[in-house]
């Protein structure tokens, strides 16, 4: 199967990425801080790869990294407002993804760019850029009542325990269903059981 490499200046946010490719049965081959150690990276990768990265490294660009990789590597941009310039859309096997995306959805993109080499979306050829994330958030899906209970409930656990106040216990539990990316009504009912 071909691999997959994390190329990304921050090593925190490299483990991040990485963790929650892993919770989703997806290997990370190697962890580069730079653009140098990540084209030494492909350049050990029998049948090429993915790469995922930030629009910058230290060294190098993205588009300059992806133009120095072989043609059986892609690239996926992790990026909160880079947008591809007329040239760079061109270039085919590079994608971008705007931020904040589920760890579901980016394991999803990363199965179907390893497996087909193709972006998931309709109409997808060579190069897509995922919604924004106006688009993203245009449509939110309602809670229903019960999983409202249960984050208010949980609300209140941390509330207690911790001395939070309700502002402090609702960024909590944000922060920390992001980080470990499960939802936050999943991480609500831990804490109650925990609790």
């Amino acid at each position: 199967m071909r691999g997959i490499i994390l190329a990304f200046p921050e090593i925190k946010t490299a483990a991040r990425i990485r963790d929650a490719l892993t919770n989703h049965g997806l290997a990370v081959r190697g962890i580069a801080r730079d653009g140098a150690a990540a084209l030494r990276l492909a350049l050990l990768e029998d049948g090429g790869g993915l790469i995922i990265t930030a629009p910058a490294l230290p060294d190098l660009t993205a588009p300059l990294l992806f133009s120095n990789l072989t043609d059986d590597f892609d690239m996926l941009i992790l990026s909160t407002g880079y947008v591809m310039g007329d040239y760079e859309s061109q270039k085919e096997g590079m994608y971008v993804v705007t931020l904040p995306v589920l760890s579901e959805d980016l394991a999803f993109y990363v199965k179907a760019l390893l497996e087909t080499r193709q972006f998931p979306m309709l109409g997808a050829t060579s190069t897509m850029i995922a919604p924004s994330t106006k688009e993203v958030f245009a449509i939110k899906p309602t809670r229903s009542a019960e999983d409202k209970r249960k984050i208010e409930s949980a609300k209140l656990v941390l509330m207690r325990k911790e001395r939070m106040s309700e502002a402090e216990a609702h960024k909590y539990l944000q922060r920390e269903s992001m980080l470990k990316g499960t939802n936050m009504v999943l991480l609500a009912e831990q804490i109650l059981q925990d609790s």
